[in-house]
């Protein structure tokens, strides 16, 4: 399964799977959450719009001064003649009312009066001049007494009044009219036209739409603010148009509605604030009924009539306002359908949405794996903020309403994706470092002394305090001195116990031990047996012309059939020898190691085993730029590798200031280098010690070689152990100094920084101490490369902080790939040096 997630071909997939996972998800089982922020972004795009309400629409409103001036409501509907005779005689061009009119007025003793009119007129004999009187004086009884009459009578006069049906909405099923309420047919009949004055209330309790017709049997009740813009443009309330395709017709006029289910057509409405400069102007019942208001204000206006205190009608909640009276939300709606300002979500549109989320996935699955954790973070916020703002914009600049939260759904669940991959890639790498500082330095004290490196484990360990745990690590130290017979440093890590604890362990007899051992190593060496060194043939002529100051009579030491020349080195593992094959007279370098002198006795089968496991890894790779093993073998405990013998210098030779090589050449040398460690990673070996010193540069032939395959080991087979692993601390990954399980993009990483060496003359990371250089490496940034060569395209300086990054999966997952954006940077520079001449 790691394998696979690491391979870039396929990184594609988690992202992919998981993006498809939560558009699923959004779509159909939790849609709640995806409408939810779709009204989010719908509120807050209202919220930020500035349109003004048409100056023609003004409200009467019922608030508590009127009551406290005209009595509690409900109010005599002599008092609405009274107001619309006064609104007929200031010029009011339309009156609609949208508190409920559907009940007619308590009769309180009008049938028994109009009985007692007709008593009279029907008896002859009374006909005197009181008789006349009581008749007149009934008569008006009568008329005052009959409000209907004179509300209908008023309705008539003005000739232009809309009159409210109230609806309930919640026990309405398609095609029911039992649950519309209207007006009483007495005053119905004389009005110009009436509309439902319901609104429904999205999931989260807020109105946002108008519910522009209701069905009612075989017909289409309008709302009373599409009834209102209607007669506004002069056309009657009952030619107003209702189609199947979500559309609704006001003369020549369309109104796009959203596609819904209950043939309710939901139109998406305009809504402005309640108070300021943006508000429909609000005048008291009371002042307009005592005069106080001016018939200018009211010449030629659209006057609605309502109930805008919360004591007498419960307000509705819109994204403007949590409690908008519903005489403001009907003027709202309706300034909205005058200026056709409303939005608009057409079921085109709903299609388009399914292909923008696709998209999205498409997108966000193949570019964030590509990109570091940061990065892709950084772009999954600055995605879903585009298209969330995109949303905004179309609302705000078109009316368009496209729901795109399900796209920024699947944008984040991509990114979930991404995060899961690299969960997964850690969990299966845990780190081992710890918090405690003195931890990490024992810590780095083993990793040091299981490096081989044993002087620095000594520097690290006597940074601790001289605890038992650290006289512990002291005294096992010591004894790996004892058996690299460095007994000089044996006695001084004995010394510094015995300064502490003189009574610990057989400590005090080891440092006599050691310093007696010391004396006798000072003392000459005895000559070497016949035993130890058996003479070797005279060399060939072939031999002679490699290196002719070798004479036919001195006799040669040898290692298996092997003659030994010189010594060339020393490793971590053991000495490097300049020697030759006499059988075929090849020039060899062989690298031996005493595995009795380096390893304790119950170690020693282990070693032996572990030494020919990577002499065998080492012999199966065959590429032109790794050095080719010919042999391994044993010989009077000496274990040994014969290789291919280099001419040239390390490139660690061309690290210093003074000697660094053109940028071009060292850019195409990192790409050789990246080529064979890619072959190398694809055998499963891992060089683990990648540096300019075990790189071969032979600038005569342009032969470049990687050496010193020696401490690499199998990644792919259960014989190999986890364990701490040899390096060069400079040259370290993060993961390699915490001990990590490696895999190629540790010898990337090292490469990187062998590459800023040879393109600065010094390295990324630089401490005093090694603790310091280990946190560093760890945790902090390097230098950027073109503050030292500015010189430098930025595709450099992108390669380099990519290549040095701190978790592997931010880096090039393969040496393919680095060597690919090596060469592009060498095409940069070679086109920058060609412009320059």
């Amino acid at each position: 399964m790691i394998d696979l997630l690491r391979n870039k071909r396929y990184a594609w997939i988690p992202a992919g799977m998981m993006g498809a996972l939560f558009l699923v998800f959004g779509a159909w089982v939790v849609p709640g959450w995806v409408e939810r922020l779709d009204v989010t972004v719908y509120d807050q795009a209202l919220r930020t719009s500035d349109p003004s309400p048409v100056q023609d629409i003004v409200v009467i409103s019922v608030d508590a001064e009127s009551t406290e001036r005209l009595g509690a409501w409900p109010w005599p509907r002599s008092l609405h003649s009274r107001l619309l005779e006064h609104l007929h005689d200031s010029g009011a061009s339309l009156v609609a009312f949208t508190m409920p009119l559907n009940q007619n007025q308590p009769r309180n003793g009008l049938e028994q009066l109009r009985a007692a009119i007709d008593l009279l007129k029907s008896d002859s004999s009374v006909s005197s001049e009181q008789s006349e009187q009581l008749k007149l004086l009934l008569d008006q009884s009568v008329h005052n007494l009959d409000e209907d009459s004179g509300l209908a009578s008023a309705i008539a006069k003005h000739g232009n009044v809309l009159l409210p049906i109230e609806a309930r909405l919640n026990a309405l099923p398609s095609g029911a009219h039992s649950e519309l309420r209207r007006p009483a047919e007495q005053l119905s009949s004389r009005a110009r036209g009436a509309g439902h004055v319901a609104f429904l209330a999205d999931r989260d309790g807020i109105t946002r739409a108008d519910l522009a017709g209701l069905p009612d049997g075989s017909q289409v009740v309008p709302s009373l603010a599409l009834a209102i813009a209607a007669r506004m443009r002069g056309v009657e309330a009952v030619s107003i148009l209702f189609d199947s395709s979500n559309s609704v017709a006001v003369g020549e006029q369309k109104f796009a509605t959203a596609e819904s289910d209950d043939r309710r057509w939901r139109w998406y409405s305009n809504f402005y604030p309640t108070e300021g400069p943006r508000a429909i102007t609000q005048y008291s019942y009371w002042q307009v009924l005592s005069g106080a208001i001016g018939a200018d204000k009211l010449n030629g206006k659209t006057v609605l009539i309502g109930i805008v205190d919360p004591s007498l009608q419960q307000a509705i909640r819109t994204p403007i306002d949590a409690a908008m009276p519903v005489v403001m939300a009907v003027a709202n709606v309706a300034s909205s359908y005058s200026a056709d300002g409303g939005y608009r979500h057409p079921a085109w549109a709903q299609i388009f949405e399914w292909l923008f989320a696709l998209a999205m996935l498409g997108l966000a699955a193949w570019l964030l794996p590509n990109l570091s954790l940061i990065v892709a973070s950084a772009a999954t916020i600055l995605l879903m903020s585009a298209l969330l703002l995109l949303e905004a914009g179309l609302l705000n600049a078109t009316g368009l309403w496209l729901q795109l939260a399900l796209s920024a759904l699947v944008v984040a669940g991509a990114w979930l994706g991404k995060c899961s991959v690299i969960m997964y890639k850690r969990s299966r790498a845990p780190r081992t470092q710890t918090n405690d500082p003195i931890a990490s330095l024992r810590m780095l004290g083993l990793t040091f002394q299981g490096q081989g490196q044993l002087d620095l484990a000594l520097e690290t360990f006597r940074r601790c305090p001289n605890d038992t745990q650290t006289l512990d690590l002291l005294y096992g130290l010591g004894q790996d001195y004892e058996r690299r017979r460095q007994f000089s440093k044996a006695t001084e890590v004995y010394t510094q116990i015995s300064a502490s604890d003189a009574t610990y362990k057989d400590v005090a007899q080891r440092r006599e031990r050691t310093k007696r051992a010391e004396i006798a190593l000072a003392s000459p060496p005895p000559k070497p047996t016949p035993r130890q060194l058996t003479p070797a043939p005279p060399p060939r002529a072939a031999v002679e012309d490699f290196e002719p100051v070798v004479r036919k009579a001195v006799p040669k030491q040898t290692l298996g059939r092997y003659e030994i020349e010189r010594e060339l080195g020393k490793g971590a593992m053991g000495v490097v020898y300049l020697g030759r094959d006499p059988n075929i007279n090849r020039v060899v370098a062989i690298k031996a190691i005493a595995l009795a002198e380096e390893f304790a006795e119950e170690d020693l089968a282990d070693a032996r085993a572990r030494f020919f496991r990577e002499a065998e890894m080492a012999g199966r790779l065959n590429h032109p730029g790794i050095v080719t093993v010919y042999d391994v073998g044993e010989d009077r405990g000496l274990a040994f590798i014969a290789m291919e013998f280099l001419r040239g210098e390390h490139l660690s030779h061309y690290a210093e200031p003074v000697r660094l090589l053109p940028v071009a050449r060292v850019f195409g040398l990192a790409a050789r280098v990246a080529d064979a460690l890619d072959y190398a990673h694809r055998q499963n070996v891992v060089h683990r010690d990648i540096k300019p010193a075990n790189i071969m540069f032979n600038a005569d032939t342009d032969e470049l070689k990687l050496t010193d395959f020696g401490i690499a080991r199998l990644t792919d087979t259960s014989r190999t152990k986890t364990g701490i692993v040899l390096g060069t601390p400079s040259f370290m990954s993060p993961e390699q100094l915490e001990g990590r399980p490696l895999d190629g993009r540790s010898d990337l990483f090292a490469l990187g920084v062998a590459l800023y060496q040879l393109l600065t003359g010094q390295l990324p990371f630089r401490a005093e101490s090694m603790t310091r250089l280990m946190h560093k490496i760890a945790m902090e940034a390097h230098v950027p490369l073109r503050s030292l060569r500015p010189e430098l395209p930025e595709l450099a300086e992108q390669i380099m902080s990519q290549t040095l990054a701190k978790h592997a999966v931010d880096r090039f997952q393969t040496g393919a790939e680095m060597a690919t954006a090596l060469r592009s940077c060498i095409r940069l520079v070679t086109r920058k040096e060609a412009i320059a001449r």
